[in-house]
């Protein structure tokens, strides 16, 4: 299956399929909804710093 010359053939593998079960369907919703979350959180923290500055 992965080769019998060595035995980096099923580590190789085993990684390749663990990249493609994570890049399959639905499975980007929870790190999109993170880095959405982070965003906000961003913007939100910027906003209030500029708020504070223009208070002083």
């Amino acid at each position: 299956m992965y080769g019998a010359n060595s035995g980096i053939g099923p580590m190789v593998g085993g990684g390749g399929s663990a990249v493609l079960a994570y890049t399959g369907t639905g499975s980007l919703v929870l790190p999109l909804v993170i880095t959405a979350g982070a965003l906000a959180l961003g913007i939100l923290l910027a906003i209030r710093a500029r708020v504070l500055r223009e208070r002083e």
